[in-house]
């Protein structure tokens, strides 16, 4: 009678140490990343959120980020006083209000809304990325952190690879510019209104089951907020740090104007199949770095001095060919770009290249410093 008992308790114990493994837990972080920034990304791929005009996304995007620049550091030392895991929770509350805003935008005009949701999403998003990032690098082992790293991203390209692939089949027969469908906001919200119960089932770091039986050290809770204040801007004294803020800057410099570009020039269908071919690239992207960043083959020197030629040489080439293509379309319009025009196939392979290359220059651990700082003025002079 006790063979059953014992077998049962092996059967919960093995699932145990699988719910409260590193890799199922990399699986949960992706698919938080899925339902909240994976639908942001795939509404921002369709050039202006998938609205006819981009200036007053472009306007929220700026409240959004502003807020993010502010409260991201608040957020990542609040998180060590009360876990990242909480942290993360907090981050999946405000995405939401953003996408029903944009709905509600697209349907009769609220504005103020769009403004109000841009505030929710910059403060979700503050909590969210410093939140899912600590424990995405923190909580796996070494020899498996870059697997992790990788599990995580790509599952967070395919909410934009389900996502995109709801506004193609809703978004099909719109062979003009303007909006998408009102309907895809809805199935999008739906999806993001997930986050959050998945949220609450990651494992705070003295639960977590690790191969080397060790837990993740975070900082240390016991300190207060105010030294905690004091060594955070200690890091901006550092050099390192200092070289690195041009290249932070330079992977995101160009995402508003790819975005603009979209809305200008694409019908919505074709807007739509570009975010979806772009978030495949994505995730395929994602998988490669994370064994390239694993890979025991060569040694880290070697990988670096790879990862910053190969970044600079794919950079600098997509920024000149996408600067002629735009100056040609400036002096003789295409007129509007659908799937089916001639001019599509340079278009779209210019804006997937240019995600490709900040997909894999975004990489936690990816050294990418000098392709970064170079491109960074290249992108100041060209686009004065």
């Amino acid at each position: 009678m006790s063979q059953p008992s014992h077998q049962t308790s092996d059967v919960r114990g093995r699932a145990h140490d699988v719910f409260r493994g590193t890799i199922f837990q990399a699986v949960l972080l992706g698919l938080i990343s899925f339902t909240q920034p994976g639908i942001w990304t795939a509404m921002n791929n369709l050039g202006a959120g998938g609205q006819a005009e981009p200036y007053i996304i472009n306007a929220v995007n700026v409240i959004t980020f502003v807020i993010m620049i502010v409260l991201s550091p608040v957020a990542s030392m609040v998180g060590n006083l009360i876990g990242m895991k909480w942290i993360v929770v907090i981050g999946t509350i405000g995405y939401v209000p953003y996408s029903a805003a944009l709905y509600c935008n697209s349907m009769w005009g609220t504005q103020w809304f769009l403004i109000f949701g841009a505030v929710t999403c910059g403060i979700s998003a503050s909590a969210l990325w410093p939140g899912e990032a600590a424990i995405a690098v923190g909580y796996p082992e070494v020899a498996r952190r870059g697997t992790c790293i990788s599990i995580w991203l790509a599952l967070g390209k395919l909410g934009s690879i389900i996502a995109t692939a709801i506004q193609l089949a809703l978004n099909k027969d719109s062979n003009t510019t303007g909006a998408i469908s009102s309907s895809t906001y809805l199935v999008l919200v739906v999806i993001q209104c997930l986050g959050l119960p998945l949220s609450l089932l990651l494992s705070p770091p003295g639960k977590l089951v690790r191969r080397d039986g060790r837990k993740p050290v975070f900082a240390n809770a016991e300190r207060s907020l105010k030294s905690q204040l004091r060594g955070f801007l200690a890091q901006f004294r550092r050099r390192e740090v200092l070289l690195l803020i041009p290249a932070f800057i330079t992977a995101q410099w160009g995402v508003t104007y790819q975005g603009n570009y979209m809305a200008a020039y694409f019908t919505v269908r074709a807007r739509t199949l570009s975010g979806f071919i772009i978030a495949v690239v994505g995730a395929i992207s994602n998988v490669l770095s994370g064994w390239w960043l694993d890979t025991r083959h060569l040694k880290r020197t070697t990988q670096a001095r790879w990862s910053w030629y190969f970044l600079l040489a794919l950079f600098t080439l997509v920024w000149i060919w996408n600067l002629v293509v735009q100056e040609r379309w400036a002096k003789h319009s295409p007129g509007e770009i659908d799937w089916s025009s001639a001019s599509y196939g340079e278009g779209l392979a210019i804006f997937v290249l240019y995600r490709y290359v900040i997909c894999f220059s975004c990489r936690p651990t990816t050294p990418f410093l000098p392709a970064s700082l170079f491109f960074f003025f290249l992108f100041f002079f060209f686009s004065r």
